[in-house]
């Protein structure tokens, strides 16, 4: 049936002709059926240049959805040739429809995902290599099963200071992430829409890198050399730990969070404190404030899970929006509003707008530029 759908379509058949009167004929048709097959061919003639592709797998979508509204009082083909009919020309053409569908259908899951910037400005796409990337003066990076590992070439002396190194920069873009082992042996995660600059060895004295977006850090513990993480003008300090930074530009702030270990937190070179294991500091502009948090909702993105504990719905919508790759719009009054949830990183983002349209405290708009609208269903 799917193949003889997908032909009449393709060949601008009616397809009242073929399904309707094809299968039962004209006089079975049941008696409140909202149109009858003169009605259904006027309807068809306007859609015959439809992309067939398209619309066969919207319409097949659909009439699955419908599966439970089946009209039991006719056989098995008359009601697929109902449901057809039903679907194909009443609301399944509708502009509001066929906007919705085609972002679900265009918007999809990140994917690992990520390019690699050498110091002399060498481009790496870090998706199309073999196990053995590079072979340098100063960096080796190879893969092994799951990640990408970066080792020096270079050893440092004990009476080595202070040197000069070029700094390399993983790019992690929206709808994507990465995870690699730096030269010490520290694990890095880099989330959606981030990167990190990192130099081709540490030196004796301190290992610094440079964050931007969100990453989580599995630091190798080093008694003599502090790790230290970079984002704008705060600086998190550590031996050996694992915690989550946040800092994405246009968000104006920087979050770090501890999950075992302890870190140091300083800003612009003066220490603001330091925090414990299930602890969060919040940096922005001049202020900062402390709180106890679960930690594990802020590094499970690393694990193929979205956690949110009490979060704004716009910071909720940001990172949804980054991982996905896609846009939405908040009414004002709704950016504030605190939400709870765990959601799956590999669904389809069709899930997630179902869990926003479940809880009926939304109105949901989808544009034409494959931006989502989200207002206050108290509005309408």
């Amino acid at each position: 049936m799917d193949k003889e759908i997908r032909n009449s379509i393709e060949k601008g058949e009616s397809l009242a002709n073929s399904f309707v009167k094809g299968n039962f004929g004209e006089d079975n048709l049941p008696v409140n059926f909202p149109l009858t097959p003169r009605e259904i061919v006027e309807e068809y003639l306007s859609y015959k240049k439809i992309d067939a592709d398209q619309e066969f797998l919207y319409l097949k979508k659909r009439i699955l959805r419908k599966r439970n509204i089946l009209i039991k009082s006719v056989s098995a083909a008359a009601t697929i040739a109902i449901l057809l009919s039903i679907a194909l020309f009443t609301d399944v053409f509708s502009d509001k429809d066929k906007i919705e569908y085609s972002f679900y259908e265009s918007i999809k899951p990140g994917t690992r995902n990520a390019i690699l910037i050498l110091n002399d400005s060498t481009v790496i796409d870090l998706n199309n290599q073999n196990d053995s990337i590079l072979e340098d003066i100063a960096l080796i990076a190879y893969k092994d099963s799951s990640s990408l590992i970066f080792a020096s070439n270079e050893q440092v002396g004990a009476e080595d200071t202070s040197f000069e190194t070029g700094f390399n920069e993983i790019v992690v873009p929206r709808g994507g992430e990465y995870s690699f082992k730096l030269p010490d042996g520290t694990k890095v995660f880099l989330n959606s829409e981030s990167s990190l600059r990192f130099p081709s060895r540490f030196s004796n004295l301190d290992r610094i890198v440079y964050v931007k977006g969100e990453a989580v850090f599995d630091v190798t513990h080093d008694s003599s050399r502090p790790f230290i993480v970079n984002a704008g003008d705060v600086d998190v300090k550590v031996l050996g730990t694992i915690f989550n930074v946040r800092a994405y530009e246009n968000e104006n702030r920087t979050v770090v969070t501890l999950s075992e270990g302890s870190v140091r937190i300083l800003r612009s070179g003066q220490v603001l404190g330091e925090i414990e294991p299930d602890q969060q500091i919040v940096v922005s502009g001049d202020e900062f404030e402390v709180k106890n948090v679960n930690s594990e909702a802020y590094i499970i993105w690393k694990e193929g899970v979205f956690r949110f504990d009490e979060e704004p719905l716009s910071t909720v919508l940001a990172q949804i929006g980054r991982w996905y790759d896609c846009s939405f719009d908040i009414e004002e009054e709704l950016k504030n509003k605190k939400y709870s949830g765990i959601i799956n990183k590999y669904d389809s983002i069709e899930e997630f707008v179902s869990v926003l349209k479940t809880t009926g405290e939304f109105e949901i708009i989808f544009n034409k530029d494959m931006h989502i609208r989200i207002n206050s269903a108290n509005n309408k």
